[in-house]
């Protein structure tokens, strides 16, 4: 046997040397050399997991309603506790949970971007659209599934599969988390396209009747005579609603905004309410009513060792 672990034969047809293998034959530091890959560094470490909850209806300092979500405006929420990154890692969104977000209804609804300031996104990205392609650059970009007018006042989620990549990130501490959520145009992604201060969902339901039979209220429509008992719900303020959903006359439900919170028991049990030129009736109303919309995502952050 040669060094190589090979048994020299001869061959009677050919007249040519050959060389039988006997891998049993080699010892097991010889094995581990052959098959080993000493150069393996990926090795996974440890993981945290970061809750990013941003919610609308919550009140901040001055006892003001937060409308982040509906304004479309910049956050700054604490954490709990300051966040150690103590290694290189990477970041991935793990789910995305909402409440009373738009209907994915119209193109620019098709999807959140979501701006985390401290996280370092480089997303590239080729639009027609300026607009769309400022909005959409650096950002995360998570597909809306809210498809279906039964999904309001009710979780939707929109992010189910794990361990989607967003960036890396290098040693740091993070005490905050501060961005924003629009759709992709830059509008709101909650409570109507455009930027509002609304800050409550409402549905208005047990409607019998429309006093018209053309003309559908549309969404997007701003509600600003909401009269139930002789009184305009929004007269005397600077108040107003705002339809989330087409509602076609005949209709027993309609869903809309508020930038002020209602009073519901001025609604339950009427029969007769007068909403912009719309004169509904009903055996009974019920006003329903959410405290505003709420945007839960859940990340994973996993170091290299």
């Amino acid at each position: 046997m040669n060094n190589l672990g090979y048994n020299p034969g001869f061959n009677q047809m050919t007249g040519d040397m050959q060389f039988q293998h006997h891998p049993s034959q080699q010892g097991p530091q010889n094995q581990m050399q052959t098959y080993q890959n000493s150069g393996y560094k990926n090795k996974r470490g440890k993981k945290k997991s970061l809750i990013l909850d941003i919610r609308d209806g919550s009140t901040v300092d001055g006892g003001n309603a937060s409308t982040h979500l509906s304004a479309a405006s910049e956050f700054n929420i604490s954490l709990r506790e300051p966040l150690i990154i103590d290694k290189h890692s990477e970041i991935y969104l793990d789910n995305l949970v909402t409440y009373n977000c738009n209907l994915s209804d119209i193109h620019e609804n098709s999807a959140f971007c979501l701006k985390v300031n401290e996280f370092n996104i480089d997303t590239n990205v080729a639009s027609i659209d300026d607009t769309d392609e400022n909005t959409i650059f650096n950002s995360i970009v998570l597909p809306n599934e809210n498809n279906d007018v039964n999904n309001f006042f009710g979780a939707v989620v929109h992010k189910g599969r794990k361990f989607n990549y967003v960036c890396d990130i290098n040693p740091c501490t993070i005490s905050s988390l501060s961005g924003r959520v629009t759709n992709l145009h830059g509008g709101s992604a909650f409570h109507g396209v455009e930027k509002t201060e609304h800050a409550f969902t409402y549905g208005l339901v047990g409607i019998t009747g429309w006093g018209v039979t053309s003309g559908n209220l549309l969404s997007g429509t701003t509600i600003s005579n909401l009269t139930v008992g002789g009184v305009n719900q929004y007269a005397g303020t600077s108040g107003e609603g705002t339809v989330l959903v087409d509602s076609q006359v005949g209709s027993g439900s309609i869903i809309f905004s508020s930038s002020i919170q209602l009073n519901t028991s001025n609604f339950d049990g009427e029969t007769a309410i007068t909403l912009n030129t719309y004169s509904l009736t009903a055996t009974s109303f019920l006003l329903r009513e959410s405290n505003g919309s709420r945007m839960v995502a859940e990340f994973t952050i996993e170091s290299f060792d």
